[in-house]
């Protein structure tokens, strides 16, 4: 039958911010994951459910009410054999003018930022509160295992909460949050993004070329446009490359009636690709012709 590895924890937040509650089901087959509040199916769509295929699901609430105060919030799995298993947390919801001393404080907020490929990336965040708050990175809503990768690390010390990623890969790419949490609360930080950029002129054919910058720019890639008033010696690399995404979305999300997402589109290529969106009926959502290079967000 079903069996739950990791339940939802009963949090304490404040007003008009946002709680994720985290549950993992295992079993054979990989069962389901339906989350409920006051033992109902949740149809608010500021209420949003996303499951990995490995089990591990996350409910987000943005933005939680005072209406949200003292909710049972349920995950149950059930995979056909057996019954269902099922694990309860309590939200509580505070004023912000009723916070103990004490309750997290994000300082420091996550900021948008690129690395290249097998570069180290820092992602900010500063974090305090009594007792010190744990910290949790989120990435696309999902928690960050950091025990079970060792280019992973969170700082404890001169600047509690960063995260710091050695050799940036592909997979490192999304929307990143952390969230701290000690005995009276839980609060998120902002969201950013992070950005990895492929080496894609790693071992192109090259040569040397005296270039006068006075009435030209270089555009390296979508972040980075360098302007030069004096002729120097630049190398220059040629070759066009097929564009390909750097940033995949999941296959499925599930949004409540009513609800809202966000959708981020990552291409890289030479030259750079334009992004645009399209239904499955292959209506177009935007003009391909017009359509934003290199991301976009829908």
């Amino acid at each position: 039958g079903a069996k739950l590895l990791v339940r939802p924890d009963s949090s304490t937040v404040p007003d008009d911010t946002k709680i994720s509650f985290f549950c993992r089901a295992d079993g054979n087959p990989i069962p389901s994951v339906v989350w409920k509040k006051n033992g109902e199916i949740i149809t608010d769509p500021r209420f949003i459910s996303k499951t990995l295929a490995n089990g591990l699901s996350t409910l987000r609430i943005e933005p939680v009410k005072m209406i949200d105060a003292n909710s049972t919030i349920t995950c149950s799995a059930d995979n056909g054999v057996g019954n269902p298993v099922v694990a309860d947390a309590t939200l509580r919801v505070l004023s912000h003018n009723s916070l103990p001393l004490g309750f997290p404080i994000i300082e420091t907020h996550p900021v948008l930022k690129s690395v290249e490929q097998g570069r180290t990336a820092h992602v900010s965040c500063r974090v305090k509160g009594d007792p010190r708050p744990k910290v949790l990175w989120l990435r696309d809503l999902m928690p960050i295992d950091i025990r079970s990768n060792n280019r992973y690390s969170v700082s404890t010390l001169g600047n509690p909460g960063a995260l710091m990623i050695q050799q940036a890969r592909e997979e490192d790419q999304g929307r990143y949050e952390c969230v701290a949490r000690n005995t009276l609360g839980v609060i998120h930080s902002k969201a950013a993004h992070l950005y990895v950029k492929g080496q894609i002129m790693n071992n192109f054919p090259h040569a040397s070329y005296p270039i006068s910058f006075d009435k030209f720019f270089l555009f390296f890639n979508i972040f980075y446009i360098f302007y030069y008033h004096f002729t120097i010696y630049v190398t220059l690399f040629i070759r066009r490359v097929p564009p390909y995404f750097s940033y995949k979305l999941e296959r499925l999300y599930k949004v409540a009636p009513g609800g809202s997402i966000n959708l981020t589109c990552v291409a890289v290529g030479y030259p750079m690709p334009r992004v645009f969106w399209k239904k499955s009926d292959e209506t177009y959502l935007n003009d391909p012709q017009t359509a934003p290079i290199g991301f976009d967000f829908f």
